[in-house]
């Protein structure tokens, strides 16, 4: 019989402790993994509390996001450690970065409402989605099926303080579980936004494609996690005049 760490009970109570906070609603331990089942959809308020918890029990590095059963999952795996990938001679060019180049140019020259988002906002969705299409899955897995950018006008879910704002979309393969810290770390400026595995709690605006893959793991209950992102405005900086 597998003897749970002290390490990991302490995080797993931890966790139950400010479930009604985090919005858990079922949490369980096997072995060397805390499990917490959430509310859906999550908040990224959640996501943050959860992984600061993990992190002060110096189990962040440990952390997962993926679904079980439907359900949008977190758990701490103490098992887990990150380990790179061995690198290979001929590896493809990261074009990522050209990517979210050009989704942003696309939407800078969508009309006035995008003259309103200052170029810091601008700047900081370009690296966020360049980031978030970097990211793999624990065993070095793509996971990012489908993406976008928009512009949300005011009033609309997504914009900052009634401002024309940059809202990213991305839907993370079913079944794959990711780093929960990495996300984190990607969406470390977006604090305002949420994650849900049913695509009908959200606007249509936001339903992403499913790939044939995807279309086939949702047949057997196996859902895909939708993440909304809302950028926030930030002021660009002031030229000092000479």
């Amino acid at each position: 019989m597998t003897t749970v760490p002290e390490g990991l009970c302490n995080a797993h109570h931890a966790v139950q402790q400010a479930s009604a906070t985090l919005k858990v609603k079922k949490s369980v331990i096997k072995e060397r993994v805390s499990v917490h089942t959430m509310s859906d959809p999550t908040p990224f308020s959640s996501m943050f509390a959860f992984q600061k918890i993990a992190t002060g029990l110096n189990m962040g590095p440990k952390t997962l996001l993926g679904s079980m059963g439907g359900d949008l999952v977190f758990s701490i795996n103490s098992a887990y450690s990150h380990i790179e990938a061995p690198s290979k001679k001929k590896r493809s060019r990261d074009t990522t970065g050209e990517e979210a180049e050009r989704a942003m140019q696309k939407v800078r020259r969508s009309g006035r409402d995008a003259d309103n988002v200052s170029q810091a906002s601008f700047a900081v969705a370009q690296g966020c989605i360049a980031d978030l299409l970097r990211l793999r899955g624990v065993k070095g897995e793509s996971v990012i099926e489908s993406w976008a950018v928009s512009l949300r006008k005011g009033g609309q879910w997504g914009s900052s303080n009634g401002k024309p704002s940059l809202l990213i979309a991305a839907r993370l393969s079913a079944g794959v579980a990711v780093p929960l810290y990495g996300v984190c770390t990607v969406m470390r400026v977006c604090r305002d936004g949420m994650m849900t595995t049913s695509a009908d709690r959200v606007s249509t605006d936001f339903d992403l494609p499913l790939t044939d893959q995807a279309k086939a793991a949702d047949e057997v209950g196996q859902k895909s996690i939708l993440i909304l992102a809302s950028v926030p405005h930030l002021e660009d900086a002031t030229k000092e005049v000479s």
